[in-house]
């Protein structure tokens, strides 16, 4: 009986046992901590991703808005020749992207929703570069949905146009002044409720 106190009460080994405990908190705290840190990083890694394609398009909508608040009037002259096959001509502007978007909404008011896709890159920078598609309304909005990596805003613009009476001296041809304001920027996923654009005017 007394070997067997001796043995209960004996330390021999306990600091074995404490050792193991020890070690296993140990494994289990760096464990905690290697998973935390993996975690934030993803964190970190999705949250640069998520600003940079934010940016891009935020970038993108200021720049293209502004391009079109400046915008001169442009000129869209509609030529019907034989066959009644349609040509329209744009001048007022060297801009290429205000020359096309002028055509596309004449085009849409006559002939229904025009449709086609762009690309932007800021500063030649491969990862700010963003996807437009470009909608011309036939009720006289513009509408360019700009995307970059799976965010995307809609920049709703309206067009005021302006038909000129036809000229007796060039049968055949049609005259219209395309003007452009701000009309809303908004996610693309939400549905575009803007109100139709200024009416068609003879003058």
């Amino acid at each position: 009986m007394r070997q067997l106190r001796a043995k209960i009460k004996s330390r021999t080994g306990a600091s074995i046992v404490m050792a193991l405990l020890l070690f296993m908190v140990c494994a289990m705290v760096c464990t905690v901590v290697v998973v935390a840190a993996s975690t934030a990083g993803g964190r970190m890694s999705q949250l640069r991703k998520s600003d940079r394609r934010y940016y891009a398009v935020t970038s993108a909508a200021e720049l293209l808005s502004d391009v079109f608040a400046k915008a001169p009037m442009v000129t869209v002259t509609e030529t019907t020749g034989e066959g009644g096959a349609v040509t329209r001509t744009a001048s007022g502007t060297t801009d290429a992207l205000l020359t096309d978007a002028a055509i596309q909404i004449v085009t849409a008011m006559a002939a229904g929703d025009q449709t086609q896709n762009l690309s932007l890159t800021a500063g030649g920078i491969s990862t700010l570069e963003c996807s437009i598609v470009e909608t011309a309304k036939q009720n006289g909005l513009m509408v360019l949905t700009i995307s970059s990596d799976g965010f995307s805003l809609d920049l709703v613009l309206s067009s005021n146009i302006r038909k000129l009476a036809a000229d007796p001296a060039r049968p055949g041809e049609t005259v219209t002044e395309v003007t452009w304001k701000m009309n809303s920027i908004k996610s693309a996923a939400m549905p575009t409720s803007a109100p139709a654009a200024v009416p068609t005017a003879e003058g």
